[in-house]
């Protein structure tokens, strides 16, 4: 398995403003891995959100709450 890094605070913004801000007026609250390359993947719960970044997504997806800063990455 490929040695993921840690993203830093401009890359996790970055990310978030490309693809989960156009998500907020419909999915406010819920959860979304977004991989490196923009795929993003919603979910209910935290946990389901992580299971899927790393069952479907590349290593170093990042998981948000939509509409909060609140963010993780799956490695």
């Amino acid at each position: 398995m490929a040695q993921s890094r840690l993203p830093t605070r401009e890359e996790m913004d970055d990310r978030y403003d490309r693809f989960v801000r156009l998500l907020e007026q419909e999915h406010w609250g819920e959860f979304v891995a977004v991989s490196a390359e923009g795929n993003v993947l919603l979910s209910d719960s935290l946990l389901q959100a992580v299971r899927d970044a790393r069952d479907r997504l590349d290593p170093d997806s990042i998981v948000f709450k939509v509409g909060e800063r609140a963010v993780g990455h799956i490695r």
